[in-house]
């Protein structure tokens, strides 16, 4: 988990090969996990948002990353599945 002041995250990637870029210095004992995507929309994003957890998505290994809330990412991962049926 990533503590930016305020915000509290769980950060993610896309893929597992951006994740991996970023274990160096403070990460290196973690180990990148793939989730199942409907997992993730089911499960983890009510539970962040329960939690009143932030996503940090795409995080770099320069600290950058972008800041999303639960309910928002899960709405957009919807919309996405959506427009690809």
């Amino acid at each position: 988990m990533a503590s930016d002041g305020i915000i509290n995250s769980i950060v993610f990637w896309p893929e597992k090969i951006f994740a991996e870029q970023c274990t160096n210095e403070k990460w290196e004992n973690y180990i990148p996990k793939s989730i199942n995507l409907m997992d993730f929309i089911q499960k983890w994003l009510p539970g962040m948002e329960k939690d009143n957890l932030n996503i940090t998505i795409f995080y770099t290994d320069n600290n950058k990353g972008i800041i999303i809330k639960p309910s928002e990412l899960k709405r957009d991962i919807e919309d996405k599945l959506e427009q690809s049926n």
